[in-house]
């Protein structure tokens, strides 16, 4: 037997057999369809009614995201204009006759326009993602808008926070930027990433919000 209940933040399976006690609590995202932007405020009301989602006190990230991207991206082109310098280098070595039938500008500019082309595309998402990315830590909730074509916003109440984790890459150490994420164990929620802000940014990130989940009641007792 199973009864099936929904509402505005996921649907609850129970399930178990007539007669038979400890029946089997299974939860589920609930589905909507297509919604109005005007709408987004009222479903956020319908699943975290005690929270205040509507007014996030957002944030940029680091300008410095621009030059990390492009840091990212330098090894990438690096290797890609390198690769074809040496094979124009082969080519013309070994096989003039087709080295001969080939454009002159292709095989003198080439590698260099390819890793112009790279570095530009590294620049571009650096500034897109500079200029659309947010996140806030307002009213006991962690949220994030990301996305430019696509825009995902992301909810995590400090209550369902175990774990606070802040990392580095090579990239984001050179330039003093650190990631911080945020592990909850409760299905309903997906981990939290803030990126590329200042390292001291995300130690105090890290830390005001392990402190502030430390203060409600324990995430693995309060049934999620």
């Amino acid at each position: 037997m199973q009864d099936v209940c929904g509402d505005g933040g996921g649907m609850a399976v129970q399930s178990g057999q007539e007669g038979q006690g400890n029946p089997q609590l299974l939860s589920a995202p609930l589905l909507t369809p297509v919604l109005r932007d005007d709408k987004r405020s009222d479903l956020l009301r319908l699943t975290l009614p005690q929270y205040d989602l509507e007014h996030p006190d957002y944030q940029r990230v680091s300008k410095k995201t621009v030059l990390r991207h492009m840091r990212s991206g330098f090894l990438g082109a690096l290797l890609v204009a390198g690769g074809m310098t040496f094979g124009i280098r082969i080519l013309v070595d070994h096989a003039p006759e087709v080295a001969r039938r080939a454009p002159l500008w292709q095989l003198q500019y080439g590698p260099t326009l390819v890793f112009c082309g790279f570095m530009a595309l590294s620049l571009l998402s650096g500034f897109l993602y500079h200029r659309f990315a947010r996140w806030s830590e307002s009213n006991r909730v962690l949220s994030n808008r990301l996305g430019w074509l696509k825009v995902r916003w992301n909810y995590l109440p400090m209550a369902k926070i175990q774990l606070t984790e802040v990392t580095q890459n090579p990239a984001q150490r050179w330039l003093g930027l650190g990631t911080v994420t945020f592990f909850s164990a409760a299905p309903s929620f997906k981990n939290t990433e803030v990126d590329d802000v200042d390292l001291s940014d995300a130690m105090a990130l890290a830390y005001g919000t392990h402190r502030e989940a430390g203060t409600t009641p324990d995430a693995l007792f309060d049934g999620f």
